[in-house]
């Protein structure tokens, strides 16, 4: 185990202690050395042999518990998830159907600076490790005048598109109608994914709902022309807003 991390932390303006040991348990998890369905020291043990509080573990714990990274037994502790089945089909659309069925005309800023993105957004840019990207994160209103958001976005892009965004006409313009008015740049091909998971602590401060709560990601990843991906799109909403319906008709 890692003896040195906080040394690497404190090296690394931006990175605080909870997103470290976030990062540690996820390279756990996806290498192996935590195997699926085995229990993980327990949060005291862990804080010991970290030097943290408990209750910084056990936000970190809860958020990949929300995630479907962990999954916790009463009574017995926390345990490793085996890994997710993917199932795999043409691409639905979902983008076009979130826009239909949860209209968003205004949004707030709420993130817009260059950091290194989160290891699954770099590898599907085939980054190597440290690179940074250009992160945009926006709270998203149905109108101006609305008093409840109803979407928590993120995006990543490369920093030269990125630092070349009109930031502040993002409040009622889409990321997408800018990227090709301005860039020339619309999606040729597209990956999407949809998964439910547990509200991070940002997303539950920005969308004022509970730690934990379900919520459903939307996760987009845009290709030009030439194939290359360039921007990789994240919609977070409270799982109570969609259902999903489907027919053979």
């Amino acid at each position: 185990m890692e003896r040195d991390w906080k040394n690497e932390a404190s090296a690394a303006a931006g990175i605080t202690l909870s997103s470290k040991i976030d990062d540690i348990f996820r390279k756990k998890i996806i290498s192996g050395e935590w195997k699926a369905d085995h229990r993980i020291p327990s949060e005291h043990q862990l804080a010991q042999y970290y030097d943290v509080s408990r209750s910084t573990i056990r936000t970190v714990v809860l958020r990949l518990v929300g995630e479907g990274l962990l999954y916790r037994v009463q009574g017995k502790g926390t345990f490793v998830s085996p890994p997710r089945t993917a199932m795999p089909f043409r691409t639905l659309g979902i983008r076009e159907k979130l826009d239909r069925l949860l209209p968003t005309n205004y949004s707030i800023v709420t993130k817009a600076r260059c950091e290194p993105p989160p290891e699954q957004v770099a590898a599907l840019f085939h980054l190597p490790e440290g690179a940074q990207m250009f992160a945009l994160e926006r709270l998203r209103f149905r109108t101006r005048s609305s008093t409840a958001p109803i979407i928590y976005q993120y995006n990543y892009m490369p920093v030269e598109l990125g630092t070349r965004l009109k930031v502040e006409a993002l409040s009622e313009q889409r990321l997408t109608h800018q990227l090709r008015d301005r860039f020339g740049l619309a999606p040729a091909t597209m990956d999407e994914w949809l998964q439910a998971a547990g509200a991070n602590a940002v997303e539950a401060r920005e969308l004022r709902i509970p730690p934990g709560s379900p919520v459903l990601i939307m996760d987009e990843l845009s290709f030009d022309e030439q194939g290359k991906p360039y921007t990789f799109n994240r919609f977070t909403f409270p799982a109570n807003q969609l259902r999903l319906s489907f027919s053979s008709r």
